[in-house]
């Protein structure tokens, strides 16, 4: 994953990431923020509350040469393990800004350390070397199965609905040329190829926008993700996949004709969604 552009473009992806950040999950969303900012330190601190919040995360601040994550967990929050009478304390004018010093700094090791549990595979010091691991894990999941690649895709597309079911395609293969009196029925084929059809998965991906809440149109994020993470983790599986992209919003909207009145607004025929072909074959094997 690429560094943050410069200029606009970097202040435009922390608007972004600071209004989305309620819908983040935590491991995501460190994982996003370290790779997009790797200049940048995280700073974790809970958010002072005696009410339950729905979310875990409740904001993100970037504050000069470090990115402050608020949680809803934490020494300060609502489930706190501190004792009641720290609130009291806390509000104390002489004592509670140095209690609150310590406080915080006990908060940034404990949210962090517990950020870092919730990916333990990302993370080398919890997990030796995490990419060996999560590769050899994945090969005994058996990546050329449904079940699997729906695990996979879920993890890689967690905004899309998606779909991994077997499927038959047609696929084209090699074939010695037809030759009068030397051709053996079922060998050889017209052109040099053959149709054959092969068992092979589908994975459906649909969404309801066509872009993204970075404004980025779906069809283009979607193949560099499947490029990016999903390929690369299919390196060498036998499985024929195909990848489409359904888009309910490009197409499929109902469109009032005109003025009418209430009860009776003529309705436009929608229609059907759009579908993107993101990929069809078998994975590229990693260069040597």
């Amino acid at each position: 994953m690429p560094n943050a552009p410069p200029g606009a473009g970097r202040v435009a992806l922390e608007e972004a990431i600071s209004r989305a950040a309620p819908a983040f999950e935590l491991p995501a969303l460190v994982a996003l923020l370290r790779a997009r900012f790797p200049d940048r330190t995280l700073r974790f601190r809970s958010h002072p509350s005696l009410a339950l919040e729905p979310t875990l995360v409740r904001a993100v601040e970037f504050v000069g040469d470090h990115i402050a994550v608020t949680l809803n967990l934490g020494l300060r929050a609502v489930t706190t393990p501190l004792p009641s009478y720290f609130q009291e304390l806390f509000a104390h004018p002489q004592a509670g800004p140095a209690l609150e010093g310590i406080v915080a700094l006990a908060d940034h090791r404990l949210l962090a350390d517990h950020a870092d549990t919730r990916a333990p595979v990302e993370n080398e010091r919890l997990v030796p070397r995490p990419r060996s691991l999560r590769s050899s894990a994945f090969t005994l999941a058996r990546p050329s199965s449904p079940m699997t690649l729906g695990w996979l895709f879920r993890k890689v597309y967690p905004e899309l609905e998606v779909s991994v079911r077997r499927a038959g395609h047609e696929r084209r293969l090699p074939a010695p040329d037809a030759r009068i009196g030397q051709a053996t029925l079922g060998i050889s084929a017209l052109g040099g190829e053959a149709e054959v059809s092969v068992p092979g998965i589908d994975a459906i991906l649909v969404t309801d926008a066509s872009r993204t809440w970075t404004n980025e149109p779906w069809t283009r994020e979607a193949r560099a993700r499947l490029f990016d993470h999903v390929l690369p983790a299919l390196s060498g599986a036998a499985v024929h996949l195909r990848v489409l992209l359904v888009d309910h919003e490009a197409s499929g909207k109902l469109i009032v004709r005109g003025p009418g009145e209430l009860g009776w607004d003529p309705l436009a025929k929608s229609r059907p969604s759009e579908i993107h072909t993101l990929f069809e074959g078998r994975p590229p094997d990693r260069p040597a």
